[in-house]
């Protein structure tokens, strides 16, 4: 019923809490006897990582491909996917497995698109230690036709149909961090029945160092390239 994709680069510093909580998620969708895959998207598969992924006794399915953008990585595994629903799980973030069960139940009504209330961390560095800066919940608004066209309200841990994918198209591997706001605001004009999943999603962490926590310039132009486009 559900394909989770993971898109893998350099991320030997990530794995082992993402493997932790993936071990935690493959266990409890199991015990509702819930159908899923998860997918990792590995670019440029390092040694290390494939001992990390392949020490965990966890079922992956894995694709290895060279360097790619993260929006390609996020394409080819939702067209590699066995199951009708989508999600995308960074290898940053922890998930939590009820909201797999909620989204995956919305999505079942007829609804083709559901995105959650998540955990927000932010860290800093100070002298090379990693120290958590911020900590709270972002529990985004209903949704609004209007306002999802033009802002990015959907978070990072989102849900879709296979045919919404078909609707939508896929996401634009041009963008380098706003691919998925893009997604989401083609997603609202296209009139795609979206709701909130009232479940908390995982954990989104931001250590700074990723594009999207960075406060890169490249975001906000691609942010008003998006804006300019909405119809």
């Amino acid at each position: 019923m559900i394909s989770i994709v993971t898109s893998l680069y350099k991320s030997e510093t990530h794995l082992p809490a993402f493997l932790k909580s993936a071990q935690k998620v493959h266990h409890g969708l199991a015990k509702q006897n819930i159908q899923f895959e998860h997918i990792l998207v590995a670019n440029d598969f390092s040694n290390q990582e494939r001992m990390l992924v392949g020490n965990s006794g966890l079922n992956f399915k894995i694709i290895t491909v060279p360097r790619e953008t993260l929006y390609a990585s996020w394409n080819r595994g939702t067209k590699e996917s066995l199951y009708e629903y989508i999600t995308f799980w960074a290898v940053d973030d922890l998930r939590f497995t009820k909201a797999f069960i909620e989204g995956s139940a919305n999505l079942s009504k007829g609804f083709q698109a559901t995105y959650f209330p998540y955990i927000y961390k932010r860290y800093i560095y100070v002298w090379g230690i990693k120290i958590l800066a911020m900590i709270k919940v972002v529990d985004p608004a209903e949704y609004d036709r209007e306002l999802f066209k033009v802002g990015m309200y959907a978070g990072p841990h989102f849900m879709f149909t296979k045919e919404t994918f078909s609707i939508v198209g896929e996401f634009n591997e041009s963008f380098k961090i706003s691919g998925d706001f893009d997604w989401w605001s083609r997603a609202a004009q296209k009139n795609v029945r979206i709701i909130k999943t009232k479940t908390l999603s995982g954990v989104f962490n931001n250590d700074g160092k990723t594009l999207s926590g960075s406060k890169n310039d490249l975001q906000k132009k691609e942010n008003d390239t998006i804006i300019r486009n909405v119809q």
